[in-house]
């Protein structure tokens, strides 16, 4: 399925395109590129999209076609009884544009042997073109992605603002960043680029947090493992098991500056986000304060959380503990595997949800304003249902396009003790937003993959087939990966909107959007990382339930500009451009 596409270049002109089939070498929009057909929308009457009083749950359904699409691929994690703790981690998936068509495509993080063999070709990360039509091309060989490394997260974003889709993937001892050179195929810029590294690299995400316009590069690290046995570990059976977190030293926080569009600078040390003792595995990059600078949440395993508020020039102060972040509501350490970040209960103020170990739960934080956060994991319902889980990555999304966020769990155990009655394969989760403000685990509605127990790890969501129901990508520690195709009959309206940033960064992470739809309003941020060890599709879909029309959108972008439009049609694509000039439109 198609649908138009509308550009508009904020301040100036409203554009509309047919989307094309062509496959051609792109040519990014730019900010000064003049229109072939003007248009203005007619104003019309918004539909009541409140609902019933009650809250019935809707039909969701969701259907894998991994194999269907051609993707056949899964995560190799080199296990051979060793009982190394990166067996464990499984890998990530990213959601790229990397040929700019409009099409999101999908990459896939692999592990290898170690020492790795030259001569492995099959043990790499892999990337799969979107033909469209739900038909998935394996173009590994031929797009310049070689990864040949023990790959673990990725993060998607334009770091020389020439608009097209770049990557970085993180590694067990290394990190690689590479350059997409505007025709769907890449070269390894690591070396030039300055970012090299010998630690154990997690999760990655690119945010403006020098307030330059350029992206820099925040990299999580985890524990320190020699190349040398890792300490013996027993369960209580006395059977060896995988040691955890807390028998390793752990690593630091890295940020990288991005100088000119190609170089970058460690200034992790000047900026304040070496924290000792840190076991990073997830980090999102938001502005959390709306002081109009982006901050750095991040999580760790078995230990506190970090919260790093931007106060300006590339320094930040940790703020973890007064923000309410750092422990659970009871003071207890969480094990931070992934976050999750959206408002789940309609505040207009961005929430967070972070994945934790085996009977511990997933822990949601309720955003108070002004940087302050509240645990309100039982009180949504979401902690208790996620007790009998070991969580890894998690996304909020709206699938049924009602408004309102629901949140998909993948789940998994590291180790297999189901000779002590803990399950080591296990069931994803599907959870949704009811109105009392309860999240309820419908997973029995929503399809057969939730019934089916997997070693679930990286999550990422994306509209893979442009029908504005939102898809879902899972990889998992060993076995196929999964293609969520969302195919919930009664989803309601949509707008699909895309942010290119001119003043701020082309990859506009921070931006902020609200949604005025008849008496209510919506509120989506574009976040940079997230999840776990993975990367969602940077177009936002507002999900408008039975309105035809967004009355308003404001946009926030990281620059400090404002701008707002009005009478916007539903089942469209939008791509909205920031202008040059630095401003604020709003009266």
């Amino acid at each position: 399925m198609s649908f138009r596409r509308v550009y508009w270049i904020l301040g100036y002109l409203v554009v509309t395109i047919v989307a094309s089939c062509g496959r051609g070498k792109p040519s990014p929009p730019s900010a000064g590129e003049n229109s072939v057909t003007t248009i203005s929308v007619a104003k019309q009457t918004t539909a009541d999209s409140t609902g019933p009083t009650t809250d019935p749950v809707p039909s969701f359904r969701f259907r894998d076609v991994a194999e269907e699409a051609g993707i056949r691929f899964g995560y190799y994690n080199a296990a051979h009884g060793r009982m190394n703790i990166r067996e464990t981690m499984g890998g990530g998936v990213a959601v790229i544009d990397c040929d700019a068509d409009g099409r999101p495509d999908l990459f896939f993080t692999d592990g290898c042997d170690l020492p790795r063999d030259p001569s492995d070709r099959e043990h790499r990360g892999r990337l799969f073109r979107n033909r469209g039509d739900w038909s998935f091309e394996d173009i590994t060989d031929s797009c310049g992605v070689s990864d040949l490394a023990y790959g673990q997260g990725c993060a998607v974003g334009d770091f020389d603002n020439d608009g097209f889709d770049d990557l970085c993937v993180t590694h067990y001892g290394s990190l690689a960043l590479y350059h997409n050179n505007g025709d769907g195929t890449f070269h390894d810029l690591t070396d030039e680029a300055g970012i090299g590294s010998e630690m154990w690299c997690t999760a990655a995400a690119f945010g403006d947090l020098s307030g330059s316009g350029r992206l820099d590069l925040f990299v999580t690290g985890y524990l320190q493992v020699g190349p040398g046995p890792e300490p013996t570990c027993r369960d209580r059976r006395g059977t060896p098991t995988y040691c955890g977190p807390e028998n390793f030293a752990g690593q630091s926080f890295r940020l990288f500056q991005n100088r000119d569009g190609g170089r970058f600078t460690d200034v992790s040390d000047a900026a304040g986000v070496v924290v000792p003792r840190s076991k990073g595995l997830a980090a999102a990059i938001f502005d959390i304060d709306l002081d109009g600078k982006l901050d750095v949440f991040a999580v760790n395993d078995a230990e506190p959380a970090r919260l790093f508020r931007n106060v300006g020039g590339c320094r930040f102060d940790e703020v973890a503990l007064t923000a309410g972040l750092a422990y659970t509501g009871d003071g207890q350490v969480y094990n931070g595997m992934g976050i999750a970040h959206g408002d789940y209960d309609g505040d207009g103020r961005l929430d967070l949800a972070v994945s934790n170990f085996y009977e511990k739960g997933v822990v949601l934080f309720r955003n108070r304003g002004g940087g302050l956060f509240r645990d309100a994991s039982v009180q949504t319902g979401v902690g208790p249902a996620t007790r009998t889980r070991l969580s890894f990555g998690l996304q909020f999304l709206d699938a049924d396009n009602d408004g309102r966020l629901e949140l998909f769990v993948a789940n998994g155990h590291i180790s297999d003790l189901s000779a002590d009655g803990i399950p080591y394969a296990m069931s994803a989760q599907f959870f949704h937003h009811s109105r009392s403000g309860r999240l309820r685990d419908i997973s029995a509605q929503a399809g057969d993959y939730f019934q089916t127990k997997r070693l679930g790890r990286g999550v990422a969501v994306a509209d893979l087939d442009d029908d504005g129901r939102s898809d879902v990508a899972i990889s998992h520690n060993t076995g196929p990966v999964s293609i969520l195709r969302n195919e919930t009959p009664s989803a309601g309206q949509f707008l699909s909107i895309e942010l290119i940033g001119t003043n701020s960064s082309r990859t506009p992470f921070g931006a902020q959007l609200t949604a005025t739809i008849g008496d209510k309003s919506i509120v989506r941020v574009l976040a940079g990382g997230g999840s776990y060890l993975s990367a969602s599709d940077r177009r936002i879909v507002l999900g408008l339930a039975t309105s035809d029309h967004v009355n308003s959108l404001e946009v926030s972008w990281p620059s400090g500009r404002r701008d707002r439009l009005k009478e916007l049609p539903a089942g469209n694509g939008v791509r909205l451009i920031e202008v040059y000039q630095v401003g604020d439109l709003l009266p």
